[in-house]
């Protein structure tokens, strides 16, 4: 994420944000993931053992299943059955896959780096649930560690992955970051008590 747009999160509030909730609890802390790589790995039938193979050297032992993604450093998210999406905050992981599976005429699989299109945001902090679904559809809020799941948070698409019970990511088009970070605090703001 550009200086640009960390100063945008700010203005708009989110930057170590943290007041008491309705539950008593606290509202989560925002931060911009920055900086986020984010590689798109694309493979046609019999492809994916090249992915496989390219993830294995990263760490990344298993493929994940829809609705889940993997991975620590890199994160690997299940987009469709003929694309992952690989989300990192360093930037080797991308650098090696745009290598390792670089288009060629007869390859059956390749890697798109789409990092300078996207943005993320970290959401931390135990009324994380509250504010998930005050973004997008109850039923879209991943529950439990390891879920990751394409959503509608009003009206542009993000992905919502969930690494730990008090702690997610948001990703969505770089172009959209304006507008996530004002529904973001907004949603805060409801969080927050009234007087």
């Amino acid at each position: 994420m550009a200086a640009n747009e960390i100063s945008e999160l700010e203005r708009a509030g989110l930057a170590a944000r943290g007041q008491a909730g309705p539950s008593g609890g606290r509202a989560p802390a925002v931060r911009a993931l920055a900086p986020l790589h984010a590689v798109a790995l694309r493979h046609l039938p019999g492809g994916e053992l090249a992915v496989a193979q390219a993830l294995a050297v990263l760490g990344v032992a298993t493929l994940p299943q829809p609705g889940r993604f993997v991975g620590d450093e890199p994160r690997v998210l299940w987009r469709n059955p003929q694309e992952l999406l690989v989300l990192s905050t360093a930037a080797m992981p991308s650098q090696f896959l745009a290598q390792a599976l670089a288009p060629t005429e007869d390859a059956l699989a390749y890697a798109v780096d789409l990092s300078e299109g996207v943005a993320g945001l970290e959401l931390a902090g135990p009324a994380l649930d509250e504010l998930l679904q005050r973004l997008v559809d109850a039923s879209a809020v991943p529950r439990a560690a390891g879920q990751g799941t394409r959503a509608r948070l009003a009206d542009i698409a993000v992905f919502v992955l969930r690494l730990r019970h008090d702690l997610a990511w948001l990703i969505a088009d770089r172009s959209n970051h304006a507008y996530l970070a004002d529904w973001v605090s907004h949603a805060l703001a409801a969080l927050a008590p009234q007087p």
